[in-house]
């Protein structure tokens, strides 16, 4: 078989399923023979090739590296002055909801600005500010406490105790911490079992403004009541010591023994029996901001003496037969927590209401409003602009099961549909999960707004929790229309109804 006909017939094989004969065999693998010569010949071409690319790829992304390096030569941050960088990283802080979510504290300014470049790190440790705020969990350390410190100059102890990790490593950190209680500005303590033989041994705190005592909720359900009053006395004597302090906040769960020398304070949340509430608020006549929540429930006494507070600004009381026992001159907000059966209170608050019904601009009330006792506070307080309702205990209300959204009860809608015409700002929060009518609350925003009844120019709606009520398009419509009309409309949920209602409660946000 000459060359033309070989080539034809393997024409033919490549473009049929037709067997080849025995005789065409040597050629058909001389064929294959000559490809796999070409197939290495291109293979060792290409790896040369790829081996050169790469080469090249390398070569490329050097000078890129270099180039980036000299173009950061021209960086103004290097001229960046000390200052400036430094106000930079204090802008980089995290707050304490930050803190409260992290991982890890070495992730987190100021730690992480300590490891970008020996500029940075020298900045951010010569910075005592950065440094100042020890936020104490599980993730802190001795060690962190240890290279903290130093690098501080006035201390923010942010120290949360826990019964759920172990303990001794918390009773060698707080000992530590105590070392250094000369330079406490600051002190959010959360309190355990574990930790409250530790606090006697604080002796001097003479920069101390701040105090704050919390108690390890998650021990209270195992918790004996006959003896908690003995177990979770502590006893702050250290007080005496700090002529600056001015914030005082106690929780329930401690039984607080107070030094009797403190006097300026200008801001007191507590949770207490009424006799120490009396001890503290006598002697403290520069007040501007309080929290009294009665605990437990008193037997109020017949006859007291009126504690005269000339400089409060702004106060939460839990029980309205306390205020009996106040007298203040130029009260701005006032927040009352209300039961259903509180409607006995009205004459004893006669008196409290006449001194600032003038001078009230703020009221806030909280709990399950009646209203009989709250319709009586918003008339009578001529000078209210902006009212806070704020619904907790919501169990105790009664809810149309069949309805879409719920209902929004029958005192509620009456309060709002009253308020007086001067009301320029409406907040109405729940801080249980309930059921809500979307398109009553509309109708009430629309009557007002639409119609120009009043001043009212800023709405909030709060919500607890991410499973909140959401209203059907129609009415989402509406409130939509409401907002481009002018209203300053306001929809809060989760975490930020707390943040949103703290100033109603008077409760500080520094801890």
């Amino acid at each position: 078989m000459d060359g033309v006909d070989l080539q034809s017939r393997l024409h033919i094989l490549l473009h049929s399923n037709k067997p080849a004969e025995c005789l065409e065999f040597p050629a058909i693998h001389s064929a294959i023979s000559s490809i796999d010569g070409r197939l290495e010949l291109l293979d060792g071409e290409l790896s040369r090739l790829r081996h050169r690319l790469a080469e090249l790829e390398e070569d490329r992304a050097a000078l890129c590296r270099s180039r980036d390096q000299h173009v950061g030569i021209l960086s103004p941050l290097r001229r960046m002055p000390a200052e400036t960088l430094g106000e930079i990283f204090t802008w980089a802080l995290p707050s304490l909801v930050d803190l409260d979510q992290r991982k890890s504290f070495i992730k987190q300014s100021p730690w992480v600005l300590t490891h970008v470049c020996s500029q940075w790190r020298a900045t951010a440790i010569s910075m005592p500010s950065l440094w100042s705020m020890l936020y104490v969990d599980r993730s802190y350390s001795l060690a962190a406490a240890e290279a903290q410190i130093p690098r501080a100059q006035r201390l923010k102890i942010h120290f949360y105790g826990s019964e759920e990790r172990e303990v001794r490593p918390q009773v060698r950190l707080l000992p530590f911490l105590i070392e250094h209680s000369a330079r406490w500005e600051d002190l959010n303590i959360q309190l355990t079992e574990g930790l409250l033989p530790v606090l006697p041994s604080i002796r001097n705190v003479p920069s101390l403004r701040r105090v704050a005592f919390e108690w390890n909720e998650d021990e209270d359900d195992d918790s004996d009541d006959e003896d908690d009053d003995a177990a979770r006395s502590v006893v702050v004597d250290y007080l005496r010591t700090a002529p600056h302090l001015s914030d005082l906040r106690v929780c329930r769960q401690l039984s607080v023994a107070f030094a009797p020398a403190v006097h300026q304070l200008t801001r007191y949340h507590a949770d207490a029996p009424w006799d120490t509430h009396r001890g503290i608020l006598s002697a403290n006549l520069a007040l501007v901001e309080v929290h009294i929540n009665v605990n437990p429930h008193p037997v109020w006494p017949a006859t007291g003496q009126v504690i005269q507070l000339p400089q409060l600004r702004r106060l939460y009381v839990s029980h309205a037969a306390l205020l009996q026992y106040l007298q203040v001159a130029v009260l701005e907000q006032f927040t009352l927590r209300l039961m259903w059966d509180e409607t006995y209170v009205i004459p004893a608050l006669d008196r409290f209401i006449r001194e600032t019904a003038n001078t009230v601009r703020r009221l806030c009330l909280r709990g399950l409003p009646h209203d009989a006792l709250a319709s009586q506070l918003i008339s009578r307080y001529t000078s209210l602009t902006e009212l806070a309702i704020i619904i907790s205990g919501g169990d105790d209300y009664e809810f149309d099961e069949d309805s879409a959204h719920g209902t929004i009860p029958d005192d509620l809608v009456e309060l709002i549909t009253d308020l007086p015409t001067q009301i320029a700002g409406l907040h109405l929060a729940f801080e249980d999960t309930l059921p809500f009518d979307y398109e009553l609350w509309a109708d009430m925003l629309e009557s007002r707004w639409l119609m120009g009844q009043g001043a009212l120019r800023l709405v909030a709606l709060c919500f607890n929790g991410r499973r909140r009520p959401k209203p059907d398009p129609g009415t989402l419509q509406r409130l939509r229309s409401l907002r481009r009309s002018g209203l300053e409309y306001k929809l809060v949920k989760g975490a930020d109804l707390w943040d949103h209602i703290a100033p109603w409660m008077c409760r500080p946000m520094w801890y």
